[in-house]
């Protein structure tokens, strides 16, 4: 009790210093700020908003590589991955009844993925009216939009089936949502990575590495395609059309298996001939969000 007490005696004694100092500070002008910036609506509509919500577009891709969330919707649950003695999301692996929609991890991927999903919406339809800037540049920014989106819509159409598929940006808050078909979901992805494909550069320039590219878009339509053929939405058709996609991946630019599987992932090998595309993250821990 006397530490207690020696505990509150010392508390009163540091909020009467803080309430004399502060009484001690002329108010006049003391809550005025400096606004240095200020980003409005209109800010996505100019080019280095463009390049800005692109960017912003991109970081919704760590909600998922190289996370503890994107490990437990994959190979947790599975003879490839299990959980040790301890940790909070060991119902995930045995698939109890805390698995649900109000499990933490279902909710941020939701949140996240239609957030970044509504990013690649509004770069895609602010860029009809941007000026300054190459029409051929503005193109392969959608394009890389496009390429988000189709991505996030294929992870949730394979984890919840038919969702509400949003193609255009929303501006206010909405309480509408329609569950779209799988079948609808798949074609919507089809035509996102489509109409990217011709407009993404071949391969990632060596400074400015990370950007969806035509490789990359073409192996991920070949997964879709894959994918879709064991769906609901399954048509005899898929196998065929993902083949001569994936043996573009492999003939057309470049990349070849590395003689040591390890160094696939070693630490300061991230970029090598065997890495089509991969997620970027960042040392500053005021950019790197959860990785």
């Amino acid at each position: 009790m006397k530490k207690l007490a020696l505990n509150i005696k010392y508390w009163a004694k540091s909020t009467a210093l803080i309430l004399g100092l502060s009484a001690a500070v002329s108010c006049d002008g003391f809550l005025e700020e400096d606004v240095v910036a200020r980003i409005g609506n209109d800010y996505l509509n100019t080019p280095k908003g463009m390049n800005d919500g692109i960017n912003a577009a991109y970081s919704s891709m760590r909600l998922w590589y190289g996370t503890e969330r994107g490990n437990n919707f994959t190979i947790f649950g599975t003879d490839i991955f299990t959980n040790g003695a301890d940790g909070s999301w060991k119902f995930m692996n045995t698939y109890t009844n805390q698995f649900d929609s109000q499990n933490g991890h279902v909710r941020e991927l939701w949140d996240g993925l239609y957030a970044g999903i509504n990013t690649c919406n509004a770069v895609i339809d602010r860029s009809v009216n941007l000026t300054g800037i190459s029409q051929s540049l503005i193109d392969q920014r959608v394009a890389e939009a496009k390429f988000i989106r189709a991505h996030h819509y294929f992870l949730l159409v394979q984890l919840f089936g038919g969702v509400d598929l949003q193609l255009s940006e929303t501006i206010v808050p909405t309480k509408v949502v329609t569950r779209s078909s799988v079948a609808q979901i798949y074609a919507a992805i089809i035509a996102d990575l489509e109409a990217a494909i011709p407009k993404l550069e071949a391969k990632a320039k060596s400074t400015d590495y990370g950007r969806a590219t035509k490789a990359a878009a073409e192996h991920l339509l070949g997964r879709v395609y894959v994918t879709k053929a064991t769906s609901e939405a399954g048509e005899a058709s898929d196998y065929a059309k993902a083949e001569p996609l994936l043996q573009s991946v492999i003939n057309n630019y470049g990349f070849k298996l590395i003689p040591d599987f390890g160094n696939v992932f070693a630490f300061g090998n991230e970029i090598n001939d065997e890495v089509i595309w991969s997620t970027q993250y960042t040392y500053d821990p005021l950019n790197t969000g959860g990785g």
